[in-house]
């Protein structure tokens, strides 16, 4: 056997090597896959981050090619451009501030005065001029208001034209507020605020706007709807482009909010657009007054053409003095000059509404910076930022994680996630080389019962079988002078043949056991009958060593089991008490028929069994130590088929002992499994 065994384990031992060998190489490999994941995962970062810049940068350019197309739909049919559709276009997302000039400079929209100075126009006649000069004489010099009405009403029928009429009635509105007359005053107001509200007087100033200041001057609430009725419809045309624009506008624009914030409005829904007109004219004179000279100057100087930048058919102005955040994009015709602003921030409200991080493995901030803002944070390695667009060179995206600690997290998850793994693959490692050297020792062990149970077999067939040649040989020669002497040893030769059949019987049980072969036959048994029987066959040996056999049986006891296989239980643990007795010859069997169960117990008083090595017993050849059973033979297989047996017939096998103080061996039956 040890010659056998050597070289099984040295294959044992290359296998372990193998296994350790492996289990170390991976366990450096993941060591360092774990100090390595940090780079890894920030390079992944730096990767998503310039994927999302580009990804801005593409839809911020796609952005503003849709502004531009839009709004030349808008004003372009068939390569002709429609002025008038100019006040519609700020209708377009992200334009701001559209605008056509001419080649000097001058607004055309927004409509805007910025200096006429005298205003050339149709000349009066001569009755409007005489009428007019004798009402001025009597208002200024005489301070005969009452003549001076009446030579304004003259000169008002001899107007000739829109500028006689509205600087009549502008007259004749002052004379009123002169005598008081508020009413008739604001009649007249009106007329030029409905019928004249384009009209220029000679300086190049509308007679509108002297009806609104003087509008504005009123306290009196019995006029308060009218004149806001007056605001509104001035207002409107401010915005439409009915009215122009001039230095005067803003400081008028002022003034109409505070009237409103001061005025008690009995309907809180009256002039509900008054803020959002005033809104937008401020944002009109805003643009003029900081563009104004900018334009002028890139036409005076005729560099429009030669900005480098362009997007579709507009040139762009990205030098904008005070709004780094705004380019000016325009389109020079041959008689006009139009474009608009885009603002930057506008823009990118549009373009941050996309998800960006939708496929990225991480959540992240897209913030638009200054560049001289994005020096002084950038100071982080997962941080990316860069130029997203020419047009804005003073601004840059910078991408960051939305939360900082996130790599770290997901490292740490990660490194945790490795070393658990690591740690299970070590343990399992190791439980398999432990789970191998558990196998070694049990082939050893193994090898070694099987050993013993050959040399046990040969003994146990041997004892018998010297018995059977001897007492067989004595009779065949006659050696025997009496019947009684014959048929004694007659006697023992077939007691001995018995022991024989059982020592075979418990090792062919369980060879069919082991390959799976045995079968039981079950039938009815009276098992009182059965337990007297198996002592009888067991006779001989219990008078040889002068046992005393102690019974308790119940009558009658009857169960559904295989007859064989239930003697052979009985007849081994018989058998068993019998060896392991000692010098205390005692045999307790009894038989007690419960109302569910049976048991079946068979006691001696002899060597017992240590408590560690109870549940040993049962395995297949185990024997008790040797110091134990003091030389005692067997096969180590008489208590494996008891218990199999016993558990083929749903039934349980117990066992109590202790050393030099016997043993107790119960079986229980349920009945109901049974009968």
């Amino acid at each position: 056997m040890k010659k056998i065994f050597k070289p099984g384990s040295r294959l044992i031992i290359v296998f372990i090597l193998t296994m350790v060998i492996s289990g170390g190489i991976l366990t450096w490999l993941s060591i360092i896959s774990i100090s390595n994941f940090r780079q890894l995962t920030e390079k992944k970062v730096a990767e998503e981050q310039l994927s999302i810049i580009g990804q801005v940068a593409l839809k911020f350019q796609q952005k503003l090619e849709d502004i531009t197309n839009n709004f030349t739909a808008i004003l372009i049919k068939e390569n002709d451009v429609d002025w008038s559709a100019v006040k519609y276009s700020d209708t377009v997302d992200c334009v701001e501030n559209p605008f056509i000039i001419n080649r000097s400079g001058a607004f055309i929209w927004p409509w805007y005065l910025e200096d006429p100075g005298e205003v050339a126009g149709k000349v009066s006649s001569a009755a409007y001029r005489q009428d007019f000069q004798d009402a001025e004489k009597n208002e200024f010099q005489d301070w005969d208001y009452s003549k001076a009405a009446f030579y304004y009403r003259a000169s008002l029928r001899h107007a000739t034209g829109k500028p006689d009429s509205a600087k009549s009635l502008n007259a004749l509105a002052r004379i009123q507020l002169k005598i008081g007359n508020t009413g008739r005053a604001y009649d007249y107001y009106t007329q030029i605020t409905s019928k004249y509200s384009s009209v220029l007087d000679g300086n190049g100033f509308p007679y509108v706007y002297y009806a609104i200041l003087n509008f504005l001057k009123s306290n009196d609430s019995i006029y308060t709807s009218r004149i806001l009725t007056e605001f509104e419809s001035f207002l409107s045309g401010l915005t439409n482009g009915t009215i122009p624009l001039n230095n005067s506008t803003s400081e008028i624009m002022t003034q109409i909010a505070e009237w409103k914030n001061n005025t008690r409005i009995s309907d809180d829904n009256q002039f509900p657009q008054s803020d959002e007109y005033i809104q937008k004219i401020n944002g009109r004179l805003k643009f003029i007054n900081n563009y104004n000279q900018i334009l002028k100057t890139s036409i005076n100087r005729g560099i429009i053409r030669e900005y480098p930048l362009i997007l579709g058919r507009f040139n762009v102005m990205n030098e904008i003095p005070g709004e780094p955040g705004k380019i000016i994009l325009i389109e020079p015709d041959e008689e006009y000059i139009f474009g608009f602003c885009v603002g930057l921030d506008q823009v990118m409200s549009h373009i941050m509404e996309i998800n960006y991080c939708e496929y990225t493995e991480f959540e992240y901030d897209i913030i638009l910076v200054k560049r001289e803002e994005n020096g002084s944070k950038n100071t982080n390695e997962l941080i990316t930022s860069a130029q997203f667009s020419p047009l804005f060179p003073a601004f840059m995206i910078r991408i960051e994680l939305k939360d900082e600690n996130l790599v770290d997290i997901y490292v740490k998850k990660r490194s945790w996630a490795y070393g658990i793994a690591l740690i299970l693959l070590l343990g399992a490692m190791l439980l398999g080389i432990l789970l191998i050297l558990r196998d070694i020792l049990r082939e050893k062990r193994l090898a070694h019962l099987r050993s013993e149970f050959v040399s046990n077999v040969t003994h146990e067939l041997k004892t018998p079988l010297t018995s059977i040649h001897l007492f067989a040989e004595s009779v065949l020669l006659d050696r025997l002078n009496t019947e009684s002497g014959k048929k004694e040893y007659l006697q023992i030769i077939l007691n001995e043949t018995e022991r024989l059949k059982r020592i075979i019987n418990n090792i062919l049980d369980f060879s069919r056991k082991e390959s799976g072969q045995i079968e039981y036959r079950k039938e009815k048994v009276n098992l009182t009958d059965l337990i007297t029987s198996a002592l009888k066959d067991l006779n001989y040996w219990l008078d040889e060593k002068k046992f005393t056999v102690q019974t308790e049986l119940e009558e009658n006891v009857v169960i559904t089991a295989d007859r064989d296989a239930m003697k052979q239980v009985v007849i081994n643990l018989l058998d068993n008490a019998i060896k392991y007795s000692g010098d205390n010859n005692e045999i307790y069997v009894r038989l007690v028929s419960e109302k569910d169960k049976i048991s079946i117990e068979f006691e001696d008083k002899g060597i017992g069994i240590p408590a560690d090595q109870l549940d040993l017993i049962f395995e297949k050849f185990y024997r008790v130590n040797e110091t134990i059973r003091d030389g005692v033979s067997g096969t180590g297989l008489g208590l494996t088929v008891v218990k199999e047996i016993i558990e083929a017939h749903h039934g349980e096998l117990l066992v109590e002992s202790k050393v030099n103080q016997g043993s107790k061996f119960t079986i229980l039956l349920e009945r109901n499994t049974i009968e």
